[in-house]
């Protein structure tokens, strides 16, 4: 005749490990998901600043090359504001810069246009007038572009600096 236990089941011991067990997998569950979206916060993140710095800059690039002149700074000078003497007279003159965190461009007597969106900051303008001699006029800007994203255990901060040269192009 065999013998039965009466009390069938776990042991407190069994319990125990079992119970470290399956919580150490969710530890590293929880882990690996809160990297997951962290990376793709950042990315994200990323990603605006990149998207609008290129759409910023070809806007600026195209206005300054379609231009006829610049006003602002003058040839060999600095400054934070850009001027130009367009074709269009209803776009003249045509001004770009930085107010309130967004880079901008004010066409004519119209109201300035943003040339990024309220997900970036810009910031540190810098326009420099290179022109030379009998050339049309060439310009170097650098701008810089920030954002931000919270994720659940801290601020994500991406900052980046752009530059770009244009110059107008003969009649």
């Amino acid at each position: 005749m065999r013998y039965q236990n009466p009390q069938s089941g776990f042991t407190l011991l069994e319990v125990l490990l079992y119970s470290l067990i399956a919580s150490t997998l969710l530890a590293g569950v929880t882990v690996f998901v809160s990297m997951t979206l962290e990376g793709n916060a950042r990315q994200r993140v990323i990603t605006d600043v990149e998207s609008e710095a290129a759409a910023a800059i070809e806007r600026i690039t195209q206005v300054i090359r379609n231009a006829e002149g610049i006003t602002t700074p003058v040839i060999g000078a600095t400054g934070t504001t850009l001027v130009l003497d367009v074709v269009d007279n209803a776009l003249d003159p045509t001004t770009i810069d930085v107010s309130s965190g967004a880079l901008r461009i004010d066409e004519g007597s119209g109201s300035p246009e943003a040339l990024t969106s309220n997900r970036v900051i810009a910031s540190n303008l810098v326009v420099s007038n290179l022109t030379r001699g009998a050339s049309p006029g060439t310009v170097h800007i650098t701008f810089t572009l920030e954002a931000s994203a919270l994720t659940g255990r801290s601020t994500l901060n991406y900052s980046q600096t752009f530059y770009a040269s244009a110059s107008l192009r003969y009649d």
